[in-house]
């Protein structure tokens, strides 16, 4: 699934929100041998802050607390 698949889905149940994090790549073999190039991967954090109806009050659970090391989206 594509990152705007995923936004598009969670935006229905609620506030969405994405974090993305950069990593080094592990590399276990040698540069000429390898098949990709990237010297870098990102992982990608999807956050659904979750809307309930009760009645006629809206309430909504909190988000937890991001380090800062990560950007969010």
């Amino acid at each position: 699934m594509s990152v705007g698949q995923v936004r598009e889905i969670f935006e229905r149940f609620g506030k969405y929100n994405l974090v993305q994090t950069e990593y080094r790549r592990f590399k276990a073999d040698k540069t000429e041998n390898r098949n990709h190039k990237a010297n870098s991967i990102f992982e990608f954090l999807h956050i659904l802050e979750k809307t309930f109806y009760s009645g006629l009050t809206k309430t909504s659970t909190a988000l937890p607390r991001l380090s800062s090391k990560r950007t969010i989206l």
